[in-house]
């Protein structure tokens, strides 16, 4: 019999964590930078929690069981959910307050490349504050992340919810069918026009109100542009010229920022999840579009007084690692990101083992990463072994008086003791 990962699954053997383990310690270097502090929780909620609080069209997609004792419970698909009914349970938490979690969540949807059904996430959110500089420092520090990264070649897709709901209201779609039609919406960029018609058409949505959304929707031109013409079609609606405004705010301080990532007005961009209330923003790959967004979030404002706490505004941004790590890959020198074994401490015989050993140490000592040979293969073959391991240096210890370091890059050796070595090291 032959034991497979179940599907939508993956093993990560060492060379694949070491990215993975590069692109995560990245983020939390970012995050700590931006003030950000660390939260978790468990893996599974109350399936009432996940599915009452993110809608209907998560409903199927959730990993769904009962404990021994009958209750209803579901693996997370998201982290947001989580850390709401945290924030609400616990109202002493000073605000305004900044987390991130990087973890795992399960949705059972059809794996296609860069999806699968166990992936990770990571998380930023802001809460307590209802002004657009909580959408200007996450966006901001989103882009810090990708410029570490030199993922260089994306696009920041904004728009806003409030803008959505009036333009759904402008046309004439009624309260019960604004749900579906969102929904339908937020397939554009995967069935084209023609899918979003038709998918109309199945909920009996009038073909002269679907004419008339995509006429606010399809708005070619600049970001100005498209929010003055957007501004024409919601005059008279409060809550929208709300949205517009907001949009005009987050644009010009993130301007004012210095941002120079692109920014792109989409007026069919939705965000599936009902929980968003504001301003909601993807960040696509220009090059790679098929991998569709790789990062995502919004405003969610109501979110925790639906978990049962105190109102409180509320604001976040996620990055998938599994796509973002497929993007990575695409990019030359991405071996940049993963932290190599630095030094790999190789000897010629046993007799200097004892002398190998305490080199490791002073080296581990220091902070550099060592490694030593287990083995007792020749000479040559421990510096083909940390050839293959791409470490960037081999010291080989051949007696307490004769020791060489020797750059693997360029193999240049030199005569010299572990502490000439390691000074060498830590002081590139």
């Amino acid at each position: 019999m032959k034991y497979q990962v179940p599907k939508g699954t993956r093993d990560f053997l060492p060379e694949e964590m070491g990215l993975r383990r590069g692109v995560i310690n990245t983020l939390v270097s970012t995050y700590g930078i931006y003030g950000f502090q660390e939260w978790d929780g468990p893996a599974f909620e109350y399936l009432d929690t996940l599915v009452g609080k993110s809608g209907e069209s998560i409903a199927n997609e959730i990993y769904t069981f009962k404990d021994k004792g009958g209750r209803n419970l579901g693996l997370r698909f998201e982290l947001t959910t989580s850390l709401a009914r945290i924030i609400a349970g616990n109202p002493q938490i000073k605000k305004p307050l900044r987390l991130f979690n990087i973890g795992k969540v399960w949705r059972y949807e059809q794996p296609q490349a860069g999806r699968f059904r166990e992936f990770l996430q990571a998380d930023t959110d802001i809460f307590g504050s209802a002004s657009m500089l909580c959408e200007v420092e996450l966006l901001t520090m989103a882009a810090a992340a990708l410029k570490k990264l030199k993922v260089a070649d994306s696009v920041i897709l904004l728009n806003n919810r409030k803008i959505l709901e009036a333009q759904l209201k402008s046309v004439g779609i009624e309260d019960d069918f604004k749900a579906g039609a969102l929904r339908s919406l937020d397939k554009l960029a995967k069935v084209g026009i023609e899918g979003v018609r038709r998918e109309f058409e199945s909920q009996n949505i009038p073909k002269e109100q679907f004419e008339e959304l995509m006429k606010q929707i399809n708005i070619n031109g600049d970001n100005q542009f498209k929010l003055d013409q957007v501004s024409q079609f919601l005059a008279n609606d409060k809550v929208g010229v709300e949205g517009i405004e907001e949009l005009r705010q987050i644009i010009s301080l993130l301007a004012e920022n210095g941002l120079d990532t692109p920014i792109q007005i989409d007026f069919s961009l939705v965000r599936g999840l009902d929980y968003y209330t504001g301003p909601i923003y993807e960040i696509r790959s220009i090059d790679q579009k098929e991998l569709g967004s790789f990062a995502g979030g919004g405003r969610y404002d109501q979110l925790i007084q639906t978990l049962g706490g105190q109102a409180t505004s509320a604001a976040g941004i996620s990055f998938g690692i599994e796509r973002l790590i497929e993007i990575i890959k695409k990019r030359e020198g991405y071996s940049d990101i993963i932290s190599p074994v630095e030094v790999f401490i190789g000897y010629p015989n046993q007799s200097a083992l004892p002398i190998a050993l305490n080199a490791a140490k002073m080296f581990r000592e220091a902070g550099i990463t060592t490694e030593i040979d287990l083995t007792g293969r020749n000479l040559g073959k421990q510096l083909a072994y940390a050839s293959a391991i791409n470490a960037k240096y081999s010291f080989i210890v051949f007696s307490a008086e004769e020791q060489k370091l020797k750059e693997m890059a360029t193999q240049k050796e030199e005569t010299m003791s572990v502490s000439s070595a390691i000074s060498r090291i830590t002081s590139k």
